[in-house]
Protein backbone atom coordinates (compact mmCIF):
# COMPACT_ATOMS: atom_id res chain seq x y z
CA UNK A 1 0.00 0.00 0.00
CA UNK A 2 3.10 2.57 0.64
CA UNK A 3 4.45 1.60 -2.49
CA UNK A 4 1.35 3.31 -4.27
CA UNK A 5 1.37 6.37 -2.14
CA UNK A 6 4.79 7.04 -3.36
CA UNK A 7 4.00 6.03 -6.67
CA UNK A 8 1.22 9.06 -6.54
CA UNK A 9 3.62 11.40 -4.77
CA UNK A 10 6.38 10.96 -7.51
CA UNK A 11 4.12 11.05 -10.28
CA UNK A 12 4.09 14.39 -12.13
CA UNK A 13 0.81 15.95 -13.32
CA UNK A 14 2.06 18.91 -15.17
CA UNK A 15 3.24 18.23 -18.12
CA UNK A 16 6.57 20.23 -19.62
CA UNK A 17 6.07 23.22 -21.07
CA UNK A 18 8.16 23.08 -23.96
CA UNK A 19 6.45 24.79 -27.29
CA UNK A 20 3.64 26.00 -25.45
CA UNK A 21 5.18 27.45 -21.94
CA UNK A 22 3.16 28.23 -19.24
CA UNK A 23 -0.22 28.80 -21.78
CA UNK A 24 -0.65 24.67 -21.75
CA UNK A 25 -4.35 23.91 -23.17
CA UNK A 26 -5.72 22.52 -19.87
CA UNK A 27 -9.25 22.31 -21.33
CA UNK A 28 -8.05 19.36 -23.32
CA UNK A 29 -7.22 17.43 -20.02
CA UNK A 30 -10.37 18.26 -18.88
CA UNK A 31 -12.73 16.62 -21.89
CA UNK A 32 -10.53 13.43 -21.52
CA UNK A 33 -10.65 13.22 -18.05
CA UNK A 34 -14.73 13.60 -17.76
CA UNK A 35 -14.86 10.74 -20.74
CA UNK A 36 -12.22 8.50 -18.81
CA UNK A 37 -14.83 8.78 -15.74
CA UNK A 38 -17.94 8.55 -17.48
CA UNK A 39 -16.16 5.41 -19.26
CA UNK A 40 -15.39 3.78 -15.85
CA UNK A 41 -19.01 4.25 -14.16
CA UNK A 42 -20.36 2.04 -17.46
CA UNK A 43 -17.58 -0.46 -16.64
CA UNK A 44 -18.86 -0.01 -12.96
CA UNK A 45 -22.11 -1.05 -13.78
CA UNK A 46 -21.53 -3.83 -16.35
CA UNK A 47 -19.46 -5.29 -13.41
CA UNK A 48 -22.23 -4.84 -11.28
CA UNK A 49 -24.86 -6.39 -13.44
CA UNK A 50 -22.28 -9.75 -14.24
CA UNK A 51 -21.56 -10.67 -10.51
CA UNK A 52 -25.07 -9.95 -9.44
CA UNK A 53 -26.95 -13.32 -7.55
CA UNK A 54 -30.34 -13.06 -9.52
CA UNK A 55 -29.35 -13.63 -13.18
CA UNK A 56 -31.38 -14.82 -16.50
CA UNK A 57 -32.22 -18.18 -16.79
CA UNK A 58 -30.22 -19.93 -19.22
CA UNK A 59 -32.51 -20.07 -21.90
CA UNK A 60 -33.12 -16.89 -21.72
CA UNK A 61 -29.07 -15.99 -21.94
CA UNK A 62 -29.17 -18.02 -25.20
CA UNK A 63 -31.50 -16.33 -26.90
CA UNK A 64 -29.19 -12.97 -26.31
CA UNK A 65 -26.10 -14.56 -26.66
CA UNK A 66 -24.97 -12.70 -30.16
CA UNK A 67 -26.02 -9.38 -28.80
CA UNK A 68 -24.17 -10.25 -25.22
CA UNK A 69 -20.71 -10.83 -27.49
CA UNK A 70 -21.62 -8.23 -29.55
CA UNK A 71 -22.34 -5.57 -26.10
CA UNK A 72 -18.86 -7.26 -24.68
CA UNK A 73 -16.49 -6.62 -27.86
CA UNK A 74 -17.76 -3.03 -28.12
CA UNK A 75 -17.04 -2.21 -24.60
CA UNK A 76 -13.57 -3.64 -25.14
CA UNK A 77 -12.53 -1.84 -27.73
Amino acid sequence: MLGVYLQLKAAKFEPPHGKFFFRYPWHIYDDVSENLRFAFYDVVALDACLRAEIQAPLNLRGMFRMEFLALGKECAE
